[in-house]
């Protein structure tokens, strides 16, 4: 089918190969991530040196700050703090800039976006 600008099924096509490409990439996890869960806001920071900053808070909850090291191995991760203890975690690559987190224990999925600098 041709539009105005050329073939609909070969940007169709197009689209989904970009698509595929950028699902393939793993997320590099170095930076700044936000999510939102119900009415708790979550912010992770994470340097190249696998150091982590992670605050969390929200309406009628004391604001909580771990910070700590990252650890890696295959699809899980690890927040280990010298006080707090760990979270641990299966990540899932939502391509270049998302990940999903998955806290061991926990039924619930965090969707981390990439956090865009200075929101």
């Amino acid at each position: 089918m041709s539009g105005l600008y050329g073939d609909i099924n070969d940007y169709t096509t197009q689209l989904r190969a970009l698509k595929k490409f950028f699902d393939s990439k793993p997320t590099d996890l170095v930076g700044p991530w936000v999510a939102q869960a119900r009415d708790t806001k979550i912010e992770l920071s994470v340097a190249e040196d696998s150091q982590f900053v992670w605050k969390a808070g929200g309406t009628n909850q004391a604001a909580v700050e771990l910070s700590g090291q990252l650890s890696s191995s295959g699809d899980g991760i690890e927040l280990t703090t010298a006080e707090q203890g760990t979270i641990a975690g299966i990540v899932t690559s939502k391509g270049l800039n998302g990940w999903n987190f998955a806290i061991t224990g926990s039924e619930s999925l965090s969707s981390l976006p990439r956090a865009i600098e200075g929101l």
